[in-house]
């Protein structure tokens, strides 16, 4: 929450059911903790305003019997999980809702179009395994492309979106991990950044909510 002064007043507004839910949020600052009764203002919308008796930054948690309103969150990360769900989309969909205002979302998924697994599915080979970007518990698979439309239909709009390269140093055994190895890793990390579709081994976006107009 962004700093207010000393008896100003601080407003969140999120959406939710039509009607019927409470609502409320706890504020906190330093030791000090105040519980604060929500309102409906007006269908789908509920709002609590927070007027502090200390000038700081206070942090804050959403209360609801509604799940769409309880606890809204200055960040969700999705590290490495939307590719081992049967619905990612859904599911971003759902939690995606309880982003406080100004909150961001990180993604991050492996690519399937990496040439290795080009050049696998060259010599017809598409073989999973205990990790990586086949790993046998994966159920969804993105290319930069894909991923990217994914997002838009989630609701989201992309700040940025880093690549990653293959982690060298997770797979080499330690006994290798010399000046050579970072070299190496350095170099695959200029290469996955020059051609992000064929070489990077993961796609991390950093997003906000999509414009009411702009999502899919």
């Amino acid at each position: 929450m962004r700093p207010t002064e000393r008896w100003g007043v601080a407003e969140l507004t999120l959406p939710g059911p039509d009607r019927g839910a409470r609502f409320g949020a706890v504020f906190e600052h330093g030791g000090d903790r105040r519980e604060v009764p929500g309102f409906a203002a007006g269908p789908g919308r509920y709002t609590v305003r927070f007027s502090p008796d200390r000038v700081g930054t206070w942090r804050y948690r959403t209360t609801s019997d509604a799940p769409a309103l309880a606890g809204a969150y200055d960040a969700i990360i999705y590290g490495d999980v939307v590719e081992h769900l049967s619905n990612p989309l859904h599911v971003l969909r759902q939690l995606n809702r309880s982003l406080a205002p100004g909150g961001v979302v990180v993604v991050s998924v492996p690519n399937v179009a990496h040439l290795w697994v080009r050049l696998s599915l060259l010599v017809g080979r598409f073989d999973y395994g205990e990790r990586g970007i086949l790993d046998r518990t994966h159920l969804a698979f993105f290319t930069r492309r894909t991923f990217l439309s994914f997002l838009a239909a989630a609701g989201l709009a992309p700040r940025e979106v880093a690549v990653t390269p293959v982690p060298l140093p997770a797979v080499v055994p330690e006994g290798f991990h010399r000046a050579t190895l970072a070299a190496v890793h350095r170099l695959s990390a200029g290469a996955a950044r020059l051609w992000p579709g064929g070489l990077a081994y993961q796609f991390v976006a950093v997003c906000a909510p999509a414009a009411e107009g702009d999502r899919a």
